[in-house]
């Protein structure tokens, strides 16, 4: 396995998706959970939560920025040869456990870096109770650089604990990079509304409630994530040209803009208020961790990642169309993580701006949507990443950067503009065009898919209204129903058989019989009938076709 070491606070982490046994506390607080006097404990400095938390807020207080801060970290570089406890245990197994202490943290989180794991073993992360694990994990599990970065959990003990065969301990390995303590409770504890007032504001409109109800296929596109262990944005699934379900993730450049950070990310999937109104009791069981960095550009604040693993199906994930025309936008809908918390829904119903970032002065050649002001809802810190939908195809115009709104008030965000990322600095690391239309088919716009839809043959055609769909190597068409009969704008009435493969198919029409062609091919088919290629030229009444063997024109 190939080994990197890190710094944390730009440390370079990963994992393939991993599911919490469990995130809420099932006992009393959980900082009485200290572990057994002589067991080891690594001790992270002691922090102030309540004065941290009243520094942010007054540094807060004139910002823009609506990326959360809720950690500080401790660079604790402890490796496992010089901390930690090893057992034996029956059946010629043994088990490594360190105590790791916070003081004073809400929650804790760990990047861990150098980790090794025999084929039989296994790794968990646990509050001190036990009430709340990541893991576990096994060898398959880790990613190749052998980094790993945790869920964010309650309460200021943490147990690592590994167990494998006794003799394969020598195949084991383990640093702990860096101890991030919370000041903000982001780990969903209950009690925390009770106790702290850092909350989201009563304004926020659940995803559960009706004026989000038309929402819900953006809403499950919608994650929250941490970056390096400290801050706290939102992200969203985004479909490509191909719809091929490839895992890209639209958020801010001021929240990831390193490789290093994007490796850091972990994604938590569904954490919603179960009922309207209620602005809490989500869960945060379902995340996943580390990324790829795939282009990112200051100007419009956009980045996009492709995360390690294809989301869980148990997830039921959307992947969220997009339009990248620049068109002036009516109105447009926003939804995200307030504040870390449950995720919530708001509308502008005035039309959009299109202004610099936090300028009011209009200019259609500018970088950024700017939304007035909410009229149901708002945005808040830990808001910034989050998707812009145009209020009428549900398509995603852009990703929030920052501004002044809040419960109470009429001010106005800025969103970083599709359009504009879309040619971003003009290459494939600072720009969306490459990776959301990879085959540079000059697609505008297009719509969310499901990932239990499948990829069907004519993946990622453009919706042109009253039923047409467009395919940029294919053409114009309109599906007669469910059979696999179409009306193509050029040769008629077509059949497709529903297994065809996405940019390879197989269809019949009523004049030629049987051809074949392809997404790389059309406008070269294959007749089955005589074994010829032919080519169409694209004239209509009637068809021009030049028979590649004999050189003969043929028209049908």
């Amino acid at each position: 396995m190939k080994r990197f070491w890190f710094i944390c606070r730009s440390g370079v982490l990963g994992l393939s998706v991993a599911w919490l046994t469990g995130i809420h506390p099932c006992g009393a607080d959980l900082r009485a959970a200290a572990p057994e006097p002589g067991h080891p404990i690594l001790q992270a400095p002691p922090i102030q939560a309540a004065e941290l938390r009243a520094r942010a807020k007054a540094e807060k207080a004139c910002s823009a920025d609506k990326r959360l801060c809720f950690a500080e970290t401790y660079e604790a570089a402890a490796r496992h040869t010089a901390f930690g406890q090893w057992e034996t245990l029956e059946g010629g197994r043994a088990r490594w456990t360190l105590f790791v202490h916070a003081p004073g943290a809400t929650n804790v989180n760990l990047g861990l870096a150098d980790v090794a794991l025999p084929v039989s073993g296994v790794l968990r992360i646990s509050t001190g109770d036990g009430c709340a694990v990541a893991g576990p994990y096994h060898e398959g599990d880790l990613a190749a650089d052998g980094q790993l970065w945790t869920p964010v959990l309650p309460g200021d003990f943490i147990v690592v604990e590994a167990e494998m065969p006794e003799e394969a301990r020598a195949d084991f390995s383990l640093t702990i990079a860096c101890v991030n303590s919370g000041f903000l409770d982001v780990a969903g504890r209950p009690e925390a509304a009770a106790t702290e007032a850092e909350k989201q504001g009563w304004c926020n409109i659940d995803v559960a409630c009706p004026l989000a109800a038309a929402w819900q296929d953006p809403v499950r596109s919608v994650g929250r994530c941490t970056v390096l262990g400290r801050y706290l944005c939102t992200g969203t699934l985004v479909m490509n040209q191909r719809a091929d379900f490839r895992p890209f993730f639209l958020t801010a450049n001021h929240c990831v803009s390193s490789i290093y950070a994007a490796r850091s990310v972990v994604v938590y999937w569904n954490y919603q208020s179960p009922t309207c109104g209620a602005l809490g009791g989500g869960s945060l069981g379902q995340y996943q961790s580390g990324a790829s960095l795939r282009a990112t550009h200051a100007p419009s604040d956009f980045t996009l990642l492709e995360l390690d693993t294809q989301p869980s199906s148990a997830a039921g994930v959307h992947y969220a169309g997009w339009d990248c025309s620049g068109d002036a936008v009516a109105g447009a809908a926003g939804i995200h993580h307030p504040w870390g918390d449950e995720k919530a829904w708001c509308y502008e119903n005035h039309a959009l701006q299109s202004t610099d970032f936090a300028s009011s002065t209009v200019d259609s050649g500018a970088s950024h949507w700017r939304v007035p002001h909410w009229e149901y809802g708002t945005t808040e810190d830990g808001s910034s990443g989050s998707g812009l939908w145009e209020g009428t195809t549900q398509r995603i115009v852009g990703q929030l950067h920052g501004g002044y709104s809040a419960c109470g008030n009429n001010l106005s965000d800025w969103y970083g503009k599709l359009s504009a990322s879309w040619q971003g600095g003009g290459t494939s690391s600072s720009r969306l065009r490459d990776w959301l239309d990879p085959d540079n088919t000059g697609l505008l716009y297009m719509d969310g898919r499901d990932p239990a839809a499948g990829s069907t043959w004519d993946a990622g055609y453009q919706s042109l209204g009253g039923g047409w769909r467009r395919l940029a190597w294919f053409g114009d068409y309109i599906p007669m129903g469910g059979d696999g009969w179409l009306w193509h704008n050029r040769h008629g009435f077509l059949f497709v058989p529903a297994d065809a493969a996405s940019g390879s198919i197989w269809l019949f029409a009523q004049d030629m019989g049987w051809l074949w062609t392809g997404n790389t091919t059309y406008p070269f088919l294959y007749r089955s009938s005589d074994g010829a290629w032919v080519w169409y030229n694209g004239a209509t009444g009637p068809r021009w076709f030049r028979n590649m063997a004999t050189g003969v024109w043929e028209t049908w």
